[in-house]
């Protein structure tokens, strides 16, 4: 499994992340926030809630992708709902086949959704010179022939 990235992690390794719905065929950039480890998707609503889906990649599911996190916030108080974080829609694994696919469930709400990763690539590069050639000693200026 790979290994967690945390804040710092995400900002040096990825670029850009993209998730396409599978219902609507619209494409989104997902955005970041200051010292998180997460991407974050634009709430919506689903039942009595505003709900954020998240990108966390600190919380790695079996196949190393990042796991479907989902916050509930109830819509009339506008806090988080922590009973919601038992619910089998807190957390979402990708789907089988080694995509990064995903379908989050809640209530009348389905969204199959296909992440797409930009990844920072950096590298090293050697090179090496070679020369050949001969060389011939030529006596100082300053010396006396024969002296």
């Amino acid at each position: 499994m790979a290994d967690p990235l945390d804040a710092a992690g995400l900002a040096k390794n990825v670029a850009h992340v993209y998730v396409t719905s599978r219902e609507t065929g619209v494409t989104t950039e997902l955005v970041t926030r200051l010292d998180s480890r997460c991407h974050f998707f634009e709430p919506f609503p689903a039942g009595a809630y505003n709900v954020q889906l998240r990108l966390d990649w600190a919380d790695r599911d079996d196949r190393g992708h990042p796991t479907l996190d989902a916050d509930f916030i109830d819509m009339r108080s506008g806090r988080h709902d922590h009973a919601m974080c038992a619910h089998p829609a807190h957390h979402t694994g990708s789907l089988p086949g080694g995509a990064m696919e995903y379908q989050w469930e809640f209530e009348d709400s389905v969204r199959t959704l296909s992440v797409a990763v930009a990844w920072k690539v950096s590298g090293v590069a050697q090179s090496t010179s070679q020369a050949v050639g001969h060389v011939t000693a030529v006596p100082p200026q300053n010396e006396v022939a024969g002296g």
